[in-house]
C-alpha cells in the first residue's frame, strides 16, 4: 500500500511539473519595436512606436499600451490602440482586423526577435520583449 501511495505522490508531482506554460506560445507577450523597415530600406526613427509597446494575449487578441503616456510626445499621444485578433498559421502568424475579420499581417521569427510584416511585404516591424 506504501509503495502504491508513493507511486501515486510522484506521478502527480511530475504530472504537474508539465504545467500549462510548456504550452504557451512564443509569440504571447509584450513586445517593443527596435527596426521598422519601410520598401526593405531602415528606418531612421521609430516615430510614436518608441513610444508603445504591443500586446499579445492568450485569448487570441493584440492590443498596446504607451510605455509612459506622460512622457510620450502630445503627437502620439492620439495613437489608437485597436483589438486585433492573432493566430498560428503553420510556421507562422497571421494579425487579423478585429472588425473586418481579415489578415492583414503575418508574423514570423527570427531569432528571438518578432517580425510582423504586412501583407504586401512593404513595411516591417522587428520586435523585441518588453
Amino acid at each position: 500500500m506504501k509503495n502504491t501511495f508513493f507511486l501515486f505522490v510522484v506521478f502527480l508531482i511530475l504530472f504537474n511539473s508539465c504545467s500549462s506554460d510548456d504550452t504557451k506560445d512564443r509569440i504571447i507577450g509584450n513586445w517593443q519595436v527596435i527596426e521598422i523597415y519601410s520598401n526593405g530600406e531602415k528606418a531612421e526613427q521609430l516615430g510614436c512606436s518608441e513610444y508603445t509597446y504591443l500586446i499579445i494575449k492568450y485569448d487570441f487578441t493584440t492590443t498596446g499600451d504607451f510605455k509612459n503616456y506622460e512622457t510620450t510626445p502630445e503627437i502620439c499621444n492620439s495613437t489608437g490602440f485597436e483589438l486585433n485578433k492573432w493566430r498560428k498559421a503553420g510556421n507562422q502568424y497571421e494579425l487579423i482586423d478585429g472588425v473586418e475579420d481579415v489578415v492583414e499581417y503575418t508574423a514570423f521569427f527570427q531569432g528571438e526577435n518578432l517580425v510582423i510584416e504586412n501583407l504586401s511585404k512593404t513595411i516591417k516591424w522587428v520586435y523585441i520583449p518588453y
